[in-house]
């Protein structure tokens, strides 16, 4: 008999979409007037990055990306501008970053505007770029456990299309 699958995530929850970025990365998000929520659920304990890029990449093209990382039971929003954080990040009210049960989960809310300098804002139609890592144990280099996808967050009904892996 071949092995058991692995468990789905759950559905998300009425007035919600989801999105798989990879086996094990996925998220739930749901848009109201002026925010959006996000649940990121890791298949595994570890560290967890999701954002906002103008083109994909993580610092795009050192403009800056917004991104919001979960370690160590901490959640950090983060603007990046190259392949290394260089800022020590700043709180994110109300977010949570638990691990329990070999999962990692990252629950968070942000505005859709950008509300200062060092904030990308979603788009205002079409999709906007999300761009993601993850990596076990603390937080450090992700390897090749990263990519982007354009996800409509402007609509009822948004239609995740995932992109390749950025270099």
């Amino acid at each position: 008999p071949s092995p058991p699958s692995p468990p789905s995530p759950p559905a998300p929850a009425p007035g919600s979409h989801s999105v798989t970025f990879d086996s094990k990365l996925s998220a739930t998000y749901s848009v109201s007037e002026d925010s959006v929520s996000f649940t990121v659920t890791l298949a595994d304990t570890g560290w967890i990055g999701l954002g906002v890029s103008s083109d994909g990449s993580m610092g795009s093209a050192s403009k800056g990306s917004d991104v919001v990382v979960c370690s160590a039971q901490t959640v950090k929003r983060h603007w990046i501008t190259g392949y290394d954080v260089n800022d020590t990040g700043v709180d994110v009210p109300g977010a949570t970053c638990t691990q329990a049960d070999g999962k990692t989960v990252l629950s968070f809310s942000r505005k859709l505007a950008a509300t200062g300098a060092h904030e990308r804002a979603t788009e205002t139609t079409g999709n906007t770029t999300l761009i993601w890592a993850y990596h076990p144990g603390t937080l450090g280099f992700h390897d090749k456990n990263c990519g982007a996808a354009k996800v409509n967050l402007t609509s009822t009904k948004p239609t995740p299309t995932p992109s390749p892996p950025s270099p």
